[in-house]
């Protein structure tokens, strides 16, 4: 993933398609939660495979939950 430039960059480089076809096993679904007027930050249900590579990503495992 470092060496690929990390999320951003990988699906900044490919069309809509690909990108649904790479996510939707990580992502069971994703909405915009408001935390203060005009501001929203995605909240993220995770699939199993998505928590568990996101517990990786992050080194974090406690934030996958």
């Amino acid at each position: 993933m470092q060496q690929a430039g990390g999320w951003t960059e990988i699906l900044a480089n490919v069309d809509v398609a690909d990108q649904r076809g790479v996510l939707e096993p990580l992502i069971s679904s994703v909405r915009l939660k408001r935390i203060a007027i005009g501001k929203y930050e995605p909240d993220i249900t995770w699939t199993p495979l998505g928590a568990a590579l996101y517990a990786v990503v992050s080194e974090d495992p406690a934030e996958a939950a």
